[in-house]
């Protein structure tokens, strides 16, 4: 618990759970982070999960951006020996959380060298080609 200051003033005690604490507290299904804040003199707390929204579990939108990119790859073949795609959530944005359980190593074949998805609020990534 830490304990924040305004102008010099105690102004609130802060608790903050990130991912791993989620994890072991069996959280990890239905919260990706949560701050708690109690501001002196009150009795109860304000609850800020910073945003929210349903885990999509529909692989076709993570294709969907590969094949679109694999339509490009002559013009970077030319050029590099080798390329990768990175396909990633936007951090903490609702309309791009994933179900990392809907994803798997080397779901999808591609002609990229290797194709990782990653969220980088979660500190996740999965090489899905």
């Amino acid at each position: 618990m830490n304990t924040l200051r305004i102008d010099g003033r105690q102004a609130a005690s802060v608790l903050r759970a990130d991912w791993d604490t989620i994890e072991r507290a069996e959280l990890g299904e239905v919260l990706v982070a949560l701050s708690v804040h109690r501001w002196v003199g009150t009795s109860s707390g304000q609850w800020h999960p910073p945003v929210g929204g349903y885990l999509n579990i529909d692989v076709a939108d993570i294709e969907r951006p590969l094949r679109d990119k694999e339509k490009d790859l002559p013009q970077y073949k030319a050029i590099f020996d080798e390329c990768w795609l990175i396909i990633y959530a936007p951090p903490l944005h609702a309309s791009s959380f994933f179900d990392f359980e809907a994803l798997t190593p080397h779901m999808f074949s591609s002609a990229f060298d290797r194709v990782a998805f990653v969220d980088v609020s979660l500190g996740r990534y999965v090489l899905v080609a």
